[in-house]
């Protein structure tokens, strides 16, 4: 459109698109022939004559010059997540450029964000700007009506009143750059993202001998954030960044911060903290801070949810037993009978998950949607979805904790037949009941986990609609936040793939998925499983070891943010 230098009555989205708008009421007419909700017109009153006033440069943030005041740089956020300035009108020209991509990452795909396509938005979108808005639509999502669970939603109204230089802002710029620069044709921003993260570093270290800000919620968000950077980190880094930013964390929340979980945000980073230690605890077989009961009705919770926490927080209590348990080298009475005893509780702990994943999380269920049928000539290392059915869940966290209860309860048959062996030695395990019900049981958790793979990476292979996600990322549009997919499903994959019971064609398809995660949605970590592969398959790795040879899975561990 020609700028005569009167302002264009046009919709936002046409004019985002830099196209004639037919100016109908009350939704512009191309809008809705290309099936968008139109976002309205601006009111022309209060536009200033000649334009818009010229934006200032962006910038990086940097540890000198003078700190801008809380209100500045929340304006500034504010303006980044509003509907006006960012949602509707760079979304939709990027959006624009999604449409004509083959990536499967859904509405934020690697091909809009690379540099040759940011050119074509330069003049809308910053390059900072496209980073968080990445990160936010990829990364970020709103509670939903099921699990009232989000993922790092928390960090949008901390960011909203914090100073650009804050430890939060700095955390903020260090994920969004590391998750925007991990995509193809976009590495160079990773030395921006590293640089962001060191200033984090310092500026959380001096934040943490002030006790005031200790018992911040920015703080505490800050440190959630940091882990998220850690995964995302090249796949030669070791993971002692990542497990200290958990035990801050965790350090955090169990220093006197009970009087702080008040808050909407401090309830939301509490539950974050907790599903992250649990998980993270689960694959490092380690016992819960403060015991399983400390995480216990901290803020309020429905039933379902609470019931879920508990038994996953017996679960990494079990495993952490369980490395010390089945180990022990001398077969005498008193150790048989714990031995003994620690079956029995890992057997009433099966059989607590099955009852409620059967009686009580039903509203978490999944639904097959499609069916894919076997192809003996197929290469199922570089297949989206597996043979069999495919299936869909309500919502995206609804569907992540059916899949971590799955998990978690091949891990308790896991512990259940290292003490069956131990008991039964020399005899040999597998000709035992309980081998038959584990293998039966498994081969079923493992079968759901492979077929939820194609919901949680995107796949588009189903009918139009069966495997969108219903929750609303911070932005974007609801088909968007792959990237917080492949968060949730990376670990029950890993165990599923890991199991004795997994077939070689499964562990093949979750290779190749743990594969393109890390390549394709730059999420590292991914590497760090794939080459942990095996530590878990407990059963052939030392069932017909004699019970007197001390011997222990590998801890593994992944991001799993709340």
């Amino acid at each position: 459109m020609v700028n005569t230098g009167k302002p264009s009555a046009g919709c936002e989205a046409c004019r985002a698109r830099h196209i004639k708008c037919d100016e109908s009421r009350p939704g512009c007419m191309r809008c809705q022939s290309s099936k968008r909700t139109c976002p309205g017109y601006r009111d022309l009153s209060k536009i200033r004559f000649g334009g818009k006033p010229a934006s200032k440069k962006e910038s990086y943030p940097t540890c000198t010059g003078k700190e801008r005041s809380t209100s500045a740089y929340g304006a500034r956020f504010n303006n980044l997540m509003s509907s006006k300035n960012f949602h509707e009108e760079n979304q939709m020209a990027i959006t624009d450029l999604v449409e004509a991509s083959t990536s499967p990452l859904s509405s934020v795909s690697t091909s809009c964000f690379s540099h040759a396509s940011l050119s074509s938005v330069h003049m809308q979108v910053s390059e900072m700007e496209a980073a968080e808005c990445f990160f936010l639509a990829n990364f970020v999502l709103q509670p939903n009506t099921v699990t009232k669970m989000g993922h790092l939603n928390f960090v949008i109204p901390l960011l909203k009143t914090a100073s650009e230089f804050s430890p939060i802002r700095y955390a903020f710029s260090a994920v969004s750059l590391a998750t925007f620069g991990a995509q193809p044709n976009s590495r160079s921003l990773l030395p921006k993202a590293k640089a962001s993260y060191i200033q984090a570093l310092k500026h959380i270290n001096v934040a943490l001998a002030d006790p005031k800000q200790t018992k911040g919620d920015s703080i505490m968000a800050t440190t959630l954030l940091l882990t998220v950077y850690e995964a995302m980190a090249p796949p030669d880094t070791e993971l002692k960044g990542w497990h200290s930013h958990i035990d801050g964390a965790v350090a955090l929340i169990t220093s006197g911060r009970r009087r702080l979980f008040r808050s909407d945000t401090s309830r939301q980073l509490f539950l974050a903290v907790r599903e992250l230690m649990t998980v993270e605890y689960i694959g490092m077989s380690k016992t819960p801070t403060r015991g399983v009961y400390w995480w216990m009705n901290r803020v309020p919770e429905d039933d379902v949810s609470q019931r879920y926490a508990l038994l996953n927080l017996y679960v990494a209590e079990l495993r952490a037993d369980n490395n010390k348990i089945t180990t022990l080298s001398t077969r005498i009475a008193s150790n048989t009978e714990i031995v003994v005893e620690f079956l029995t509780r890992a057997e009433e702990l099966e059989k607590q998950f099955r009852d409620w994943q059967e009686t009580h999380a039903s509203c978490w269920a999944p639904t097959t949607v499609a069916w894919i049928e076997d192809d003996e000539s197929k290469d199922f290392s570089t297949m989206e979805a597996f043979p069999g059915r495919v299936e869909t869940f309500t919502e995206l966290t609804a569907g992540y904790r059916y899949n971590i209860a799955r998990s978690s309860q091949v891990l308790i048959w896991t512990s259940i037949l290292r003490a069956v062996s131990w008991t039964r030695y020399p005899e040999d395990y597998r000709l035992s009941s309980t081998y038959s019900k584990a293998r039966q049981r498994c081969i079923e958790l493992i079968d759901g986990i492979v077929a939820s793979v194609p919901y949680f990476l995107g796949w588009k292979g189903c009918p139009k609609g069966a495997l969108s996600i219903e929750q609303q990322p911070a932005c974007g549009n609801q088909s968007s936040a792959m990237g917080v997919g492949a968060f949730y499903v990376m670990w029950p994959m890993f165990v599923a793939a890991n199991s004795d019971f997994a077939t070689p064609e499964q562990r093949a398809f979750v290779k190749s998925r743990l594969v393109y995660i890390a390549e394709n949605l730059g999420i590292n970590q991914a590497h760090q499983l794939i080459k942990a592969s095996s530590s878990l398959q407990v059963v052939d790795n030392f069932a017909y070891i004699a019970p007197t040879v001390p011997t222990t899975s590998a801890p593994i561990s992944v991001y799993l943010g709340g």
